[in-house]
């Protein structure tokens, strides 16, 4: 499983939306597979939200739209205390 981390500022909706949107279509493009999924873990006191794309090993998504989109970095898995399931199919978290 490989995860990879961005943020959004809370006030930066249109960029939020199309986080999901995209994020949704390389789902649906690769068969709804297990273990792909977006989370949020939102921090009220700086207003930056950190999302986390969990994406399982092998497929190849980094030339996909979401990926071009948002700067992406390649992160260890988070804890999942304060995450929440935006698009996906939570497994192999930890």
């Amino acid at each position: 499983m490989s995860w990879y981390t961005f943020s959004l500022s809370k006030d930066d909706l249109a960029r939020y939306d199309a986080s999901q949107d995209l994020f949704t279509t390389m789902y649906l493009t690769h068969g709804l597979p297990q273990g792909m999924a977006l989370w949020i873990k939102p921090n009220c006191d700086t207003g930056e939200n950190m999302l986390f794309a969990q994406v399982p090993d092998g497929l190849n998504v980094k030339d996909s739209a979401f990926f071009r989109m948002f700067s992406l970095t390649q992160c260890s898995g988070p804890s999942m205390a304060g995450l929440s399931l935006l698009v996906g199919k939570a497994g192999g978290a930890r």
